[in-house]
């Protein structure tokens, strides 16, 4: 039996198989997309250029490529849906406004024009059409949508199909990107028996190659006949086989790559001034790429935390580079960015100059577009102290005004630098090797000048003018070189390049002292001598050890010295002389007899008032009744608290003293005494001289 009278034979017993089972389709058949994401809550995502979409199927379920099938019979009225879409997306999106829209059907002798309304806050609107004429048609749509023409490609669909008897996939060629979906139409069409059944979910799907595209069947766990998924790039054939083989068809489905640009790939900015970089979206399937810039769905990532990134818009903080990736949909893009922070740089030849003494500056600036960019007459200039150093506003002249170091500053925008400027103020200094020396020493000195150019100090000794404020004590007798000459102080004056200094020198003349320098003794007794020298070294008395000291008696048969010991041998006077370094003391001393010898005080008698003084002296008197004043020798002493005594004779009243007070002087064990009486006022006695 031939296939032809086998199917003639089949029809009625499969029409009868069918009914029987339950499952004979509506010849209501549509191309649209019967997936579950319903939108009729208006849900859809407003970030991406808008456009229309226009399908026949049930409005709860969008088909977001849209299409009008090709089942609708001449002159019968079917409803249209015009949807608001987001450039592909798989939702519609709601509008805040009505959308005017003009709907053109073209037929094969008709024109047909239609105005349709899309309600504020609706996702689609609704128009009903009829074919007069079988043939092919076109459903083309135009409108504005947020200020902009919005006018997708027409939509190709024929009514009076001249398809014959068979199994049909609807569409018959369709393309969509990897990972990207659609769902495809299994037609069973029987002219015979006037059958156009919708088996879409009674049919087997196959794919002839799955790592390009796979395809679902109503079988667990999927559950989703006719559903085309996009693997990989490529071109496969989609199939289809119902009632074990006996009814097949097939559709070519090309899956293209999606792919994400990033706009741009590398830029170069400023740190602190934000910067926006573009994402788009290209699905390979729409010849127009989508704005991923704001997409919700887009995941921005910043390899710099201190530089984040939120919609691209990129707020830099951190210098360096920083790596800007987006991702979206499994894919990613990434882009560089080289933060530069804007540096001025201060620069100049000098920057120590005397005060008086001017110098320039210059400033460079370098940021992400300009490479040391001569800026000195643009920028501001300032100076942290201005008794120290002045600069021009706009030139970069500073001027020196006092010692010291002034921070001068430039700004230039918003970015500032600073350089320190130092002014000196140049001196002048004398150094001598001695400032204190003594009579006949030469003396040497230096002058030194400092400014910002000697730091150490010049030596100028023989180009500078010396003096001497005294030249009887110091003299010049060449340019750093003095003379002391007598005892005393002298101003070593220096000038120098309009600049003077003083030093001082002091002159001491060596002095040479005996300790005591007199002295009364007996014949037989010692006194030892103590040598001691100041000059301008030793400001406090050196004593000198009696061995380095030369010493002589004027008078050897009276006494002798050794070694700082002098001897008394016989009565009378000798003077004890000491040379120690070429100078020169002397020292009296009297031998007296103390066999013969008697000790007399004057007064004998005295009175004073209270807190008055009198002086006592106190006397050796020999047996020829010469006399050798030793009072500050001799040992002094009160009877009576009511004076005091000093140790050289001064008696002091103290208190009233009804009876006299008994004065006594003591030397060499020899002792006198005389009467002091301390009244109120006047003398109450007064003794008679001692014969």
């Amino acid at each position: 039996m031939k296939t032809n009278g086998m199917k003639k034979f089949l029809f009625p017993l499969l029409l009868l198989l069918l009914i029987s089972a339950g499952i004979l389709a509506t010849n209501n058949v549509t191309l649209a997309d019967q997936n579950e994401n319903g939108f009729e809550n208006g849900n859809g995502n407003d970030n991406k250029a808008k456009s229309f979409t226009v399908q026949d199927s049930d409005p709860k379920h969008f088909v977001n490529k849209g299409g009008i099938s090709n089942d609708h019979p001449v002159n019968t009225s079917f409803p249209v849906y015009v949807f608001i879409t987001n450039n592909g997306q798989t939702q519609p999106v709601s509008v805040s406004n009505n959308v005017n829209v003009k709907v053109i059907l073209n037929g094969p002798n008709s024109e047909q024009t239609f105005s349709l309304t899309i309600p504020k806050g609706d996702t689609y609107g609704t128009l009903n059409i009829s074919c007069p004429d079988p043939g092919a048609y076109t459903l083309s749509v135009a409108g504005k949508l947020d200020g902009k023409d919005a006018q997708p490609e027409p939509w190709s669909f024929t009514v009076g199909s001249s398809q014959g008897s068979g199994l049909f996939i609807e569409p018959d060629h369709s393309s969509i990107p990897v990972h990207g979906t659609e769902h495809l139409k299994a037609r069973l069409l029987i002219q015979e028996l006037h059958i156009d059944w919708d088996v879409t979910s009674l049919v087997w799907w196959s794919s002839d190659n799955e790592n390009i595209a796979s395809v679902g069947n109503f079988i667990w766990p999927n559950w989703d006949p006719g559903l085309v998924t996009g693997v990989s790039p490529g071109t496969t054939t989609i199939r289809v086989s119902f009632l074990f083989g006996m009814f097949t068809g097939s559709a070519v489905v090309e899956v293209s790559q999606p792919s994400i640009e990033l706009i741009p790939l590398s830029a170069r900015i400023n740190v602190g001034i934000p910067f926006q970089f573009q994402a788009t979206y290209t699905d390979g399937v729409s010849p127009d790429p989508i704005d991923l810039t704001k997409d919700a769905g887009a995941v921005w990532i910043t390899s710099n935390p201190l530089n984040p990134v939120t919609l691209g818009l990129v707020t830099p903080m951190d210098s360096g580079t920083t790596t800007i990736t987006v991702t979206y949909q499994g894919l990613s893009k990434s882009a560089t960015l080289t933060l530069v922070q804007p540096i001025l740089t201060l620069s100049g030849a000098k920057t120590k100059i005397n005060v008086g003494e001017s110098t320039s500056f210059q400033a460079s600036y370098t940021d992400a577009t300009h490479e040391n960019q001569d800026v000195t007459t643009v920028v501001d200039w300032t100076s942290g102290n201005s008794g120290i150093a002045n600069i021009g506003l706009h030139t970069g002249v500073a001027l020196g005004v006092g010692g010291g170091t002034a921070v001068l500053q430039a700004t230039y925008g918003t970015v500032e630098a600073t350089i320190d400027l130092t002014v000196v103020q140049p001196t002048l200094a004398v150094q001598l090797d001695k400032t204190r020396v003594n009579t006949g020493t030469t003396v040497t000195g230096k002058a030194l000048y400092t400014d910002a150019y000697h730091d150490s100090g010049q030596d100028v000794t023989p180009s500078a003018n010396w003096s001497s404020s005294a030249p009887n004590v110091a003299s010049i007798v060449a340019k750093g070189t003095m003379q002391a000459l007598a005892a005393g102080t002298a101003d070593i004056q220096v000038q120098y390049n309009g600049l003077n200094t003083v030093s001082q020198l002091t002159v001491v003349q060596p002095k040479l002292t005996l300790v005591p320098d007199h002295a009364v003794l007996g014949t037989g007794e010692k006194v030892v001598l103590q040598a001691n020298y100041t000059d301008a070294d030793n400001v406090t008395p050196l004593n000198v050890p009696s061995a380095e000291v030369e010493w002589n008696s004027s008078n050897s048969a009276v006494a002798g010295v050794s070694l700082g010991t002098v001897s008394g041998l016989a009565p009378g006077t000798a003077v004890i002389s000491a040379v120690y370094h070429g100078v020169r003391a002397e020292a009296q001393l009297i031998v007296v007899n103390l066999q013969s010898i008697q000790l007399s005080i004057e007064p004998l008698t005295a009175a004073v008032d209270i807190g008055g003084t009198v002086q006592f002296s106190a006397y050796l008197i020999d047996g020829d009744g010469s006399k050798t004043n030793v009072t500050g020798d001799a040992t002094w002493s009160s009877s009576g608290s009511g004076v005091t005594l000093s140790s050289g004779g001064l008696a002091t009243g103290v208190s009233v003293s009804p009876l006299p007070v008994t004065i006594t002087a003591t030397f060499n064990g020899i002792s006198g005494s005389a009467a002091l009486t301390v009244s109120t006022g006047g003398v109450i006695w007064e003794a008679e001289e001692r014969p």
